[in-house]
């Protein structure tokens, strides 16, 4: 329909962050940061200062809100100093159980599931040392936490791959790529997956998961974000509704906008 409806407002000294809905879109959540912290590295962001990276959100307290969105009832059921919470991914069928990630984490534990009912949030066990991740989701049955990521040592080598919640299972699929391994990836309603990654720069890329490995076939073009680039354009593909094409954002023109190209 198009229409509008107010749902909530913050506190003025929290900022929002990536939201997510379940299936039913009944239950929204997010993370919130300290706004000061934020709108003042902002500033001196866009007046030319460099900063090594966003390790400065780490400097302050993160929190998750769970909202439901008929009521417009909110409820934090997360708050932790010192540390990024980012990526909060609700799964699409239990409003408990709350996938999140800790942002710019030198130890393995960027992956993190929070059971709300039961007050206990950890590490999803499994997550390799020599390892990094990225971009996390839920497939839509809500029993694998997807993500993509590579290896801390070797630059060349990217994976995506797929875990249980509880960590007890992973599966890995591997490929080669020039530079820093890195993408984004979704996965279509028929089970394939798309990703934005550096195995063919500026592509769009339909995924086929064999033996380990993945093979790649080039849909269209994007010529936007690469790694190291000013994150405010990822591609970040994702699908319409009944699968038929792939939407992405590029900045091909100069500024932002947004793309559809044919599934098939």
């Amino acid at each position: 329909s198009l229409q509008k409806r107010y749902l909530l407002r913050l506190p003025p000294d929290r900022r929002p962050s990536m939201l997510n809905a379940d299936a039913r879109g009944t239950t929204l959540v997010f993370a919130t940061w300290d706004e000061t912290l934020f709108a003042e590295r902002s500033r001196r962001a866009f007046a030319g200062e460099k900063f090594p990276d966003e390790r400065f959100l780490q400097e302050t307290t993160s929190t998750i809100q769970r909202v439901d969105t008929v009521t417009g009832q909110a409820q934090e059921v997360l708050r932790r100093a010192d540390f990024w919470i980012n990526h909060v991914l609700v799964n699409p069928h239990d409003p408990n159980l709350i996938e999140f990630c800790h942002e710019y984490s030198g130890q393995p534990d960027r992956m993190w599931r929070l059971d709300v009912s039961a007050g206990v949030y950890q590490p999803m066990p499994g997550q390799g040392a020599d390892d990094w991740y990225e971009h996390e989701f839920w497939n839509p049955a809500g029993d694998r936490v997807y993500f993509h990521g590579g290896s801390q040592k070797d630059d060349n080598r990217g994976f995506c791959g797929w875990c249980a919640p509880d960590g007890s299972a992973y599966e890995h699929f591997h490929h080669h790529t020039p530079g820093r391994a890195y993408g984004h990836y979704n996965l279509h309603p028929d089970g394939g997956m798309v990703t934005d990654g550096e195995a063919h720069p500026g592509c769009i890329s339909r995924v086929r998961l064999r033996a380990g490995r993945q093979e790649f076939e080039v849909l269209c073009r994007h010529d936007s974000y690469r790694y190291g680039d000013d994150q405010r354009c990822h591609p970040h593909p994702s699908f319409t509704l009944d699968g038929g094409q792939v939407v992405f954002t590029s900045n091909r023109t100069g500024s932002s906008n947004v793309y559809l190209c044919d599934w098939n």
